[in-house]
C-alpha cells in the first residue's frame, strides 16, 4: 500500500529554502520545482524511515488533529504530494 512506502530525496535534487518555501533543483533533468510551505513541510518529513502513515500521524499530532477523518484527509495530501514529487523524480520510495 501506498501509506507503507518511505520517501526519501532523490540526492542529485539541490534544495534552497526561502522563508517557509523551498526550490529544488534537478542537475539531470535541469528541472527547478517551487514547493509551497505544506508541500516543504512534507518534503523534509521524507527521510526515508518514516512511511505515509508515520508522516501523517506526526504531522496530524503537530495540527492538533483528533479524529480518524482528519488524519485520513492528511494522509490523503501527504500520499497526493510524494506522489507528485516521486513522479517528477525528485523523491524516491522505499518499502
Amino acid at each position: 500500500m501506498l501509506q507503507d512506502l518511505r520517501p526519501f530525496p532523490n540526492p542529485a535534487v539541490e534544495v534552497h529554502c526561502l522563508l517557509d518555501e523551498a526550490v529544488l533543483y534537478h542537475p539531470e533533468r535541469d528541472a527547478v520545482l517551487a514547493l509551497n510551505r505544506t508541500a516543504r513541510v512534507i518534503w523534509e518529513m521524507c527521510d526515508g524511515k518514516r512511511t505515509l502513515l508515520e508522516m501523517s500521524r506526526e504531522l496530524g499530532q503537530e495540527l492538533g488533529y483528533t479524529t480518524d477523518e482528519e488524519f485520513a484527509a492528511i494522509l490523503a495530501d501527504i500520499e497526493t504530494t510524494v506522489k507528485q514529487l516521486q513522479e517528477l523524480d525528485v523523491l524516491m520510495l522505499v518499502l
